[in-house]
């Protein structure tokens, strides 16, 4: 099994759809366009771009750089542009992927992305009774 886990910079304030101020659509295209490419070069700096595989699944870690409250969604919209730039790295279309989510209560401002050629599977702690 081929497994790669890279660090990717957290995306910007004007990304993501609820932000209080939306961006005018040039500006919040051009922040999509850096983004991209700060996290293609990203990706090809952990290696992305050796990573072979023909369905690719991805697992993506979300570590907000604050303890404000974010909704899933709004983080995994702000993060498209970037999944688009690791998607030029690795090659494989991001259509093809297969993506699972997990949002710790951890800070750092940052997202962690793990490609793996089979499905990566995560434990989940057991509480409570299940009848």
């Amino acid at each position: 099994m081929n497994r790669l886990t890279m660090k990717l910079p957290w995306p910007a304030p004007g990304l993501f759809p609820n932000a209080a101020r939306p961006l005018h659509w040039t500006e919040q295209r051009r922040l999509a366009r850096e983004y991209r490419k700060a996290c293609w070069a990203e990706a090809i700096s952990w290696g992305a771009n050796r990573f072979k595989a023909e369905t690719l699944h991805v697992h993506l870690e979300f570590y907000p750089p604050d303890r404000r409250k974010r909704d899933a969604d709004g983080m995994i919209a702000a993060f498209k542009a970037g999944q688009d730039g690791v998607a030029d790295a690795v090659k494989v279309d991001d259509g093809d992927w297969r993506v699972s989510y997990a949002f710790p209560r951890e800070t750092g401002g940052y997202i962690v992305a793990v490609l793996s050629d089979e499905p990566v599977v995560i434990s989940v702690p057991l509480e409570g009774v299940i009848r």
